[in-house]
């Protein structure tokens, strides 16, 4: 399932990372001491969508939009009663003005997919990006093994591929959060696979960090 967090326009430009509000937002709406902070995220935050770039910064003059999503009905449960229960939900200083909930659909055989925000893909302390060799083999690897510890079978992992959609568009991005860039990849995707492995790697988002606002997409064929 896919949360849709809708928040109201401003002019006043961001000057620090958006991020850092979008993460100290969701942590607010799952409660103090909650089991997922630091922890495996078997979820996806996106960053803050909808911004212009100003040279004084980042606005949204017709609101921002967050995606939460997660293949976990409990975690999807805690976010709505949160949402619920919370008063005067805030990212800085805009609004949180309504939230809908819907289901990620997929296709028959493959989607098309893109980033809603980029993909941080890490092994050890280095990262890679769409130009790198190992970007595609890597993200196989580690969607499968996060498809795995979710329960999938061989059988349900069987088919499961990655391949590039007109990478000559695809972009390397530098977001900071807290301070720290982070070299990640704005791209488009095939994937293939079984339709509960697809639809649960949406989910949880691609690639590392997908609970701090990295490797959320939305399926665009």
């Amino acid at each position: 399932m896919r949360i849709t967090l809708n928040f109201e326009p401003t002019m006043v430009p961001f000057i620090e990372p958006t991020q850092n509000y979008v993460n100290g937002m969701v942590h607010f709406i799952l409660g103090e001491n909650n089991p997922y902070h630091n922890s495996f995220s078997n979820y996806s935050v996106s960053f803050l969508i909808g911004g212009t770039l100003t040279t004084d910064g980042l606005i949204f003059p017709n609101g921002g939009k967050v995606y939460i999503s997660s293949p976990d009905n409990i975690f999807i449960e805690t976010v709505l009663l949160g949402l619920i229960q919370k008063k005067n939900i805030k990212l800085r200083d805009i609004r949180l003005m309504s939230y809908d909930v819907s289901d990620i659909k997929i296709n028959n055989r493959y989607d098309i997919v893109k980033t809603l925000s980029p993909i941080l893909l890490k092994k050890g302390e280095k990262r890679f990006t769409f130009k790198d060799e190992e970007f595609l083999p890597l993200l196989k690897q580690q969607c499968i093994a996060k498809l795995t510890k979710n329960g999938l079978t061989s059988t349900d992992l069987n088919g499961f591929n990655i391949k590039p959609f007109h990478f000559e568009n695809a972009k390397v991005k530098l977001p900071k959060i807290k301070n720290v860039v982070n070299p990640s990849s704005d791209v488009m995707l095939v994937i293939e696979g079984s339709a509960k492995a697809r639809k649960m790697i949406y989910e949880m988002g691609l690639g590392n960090s997908t609970g701090c606002g990295f490797g959320a997409i939305k399926v665009r064929y």
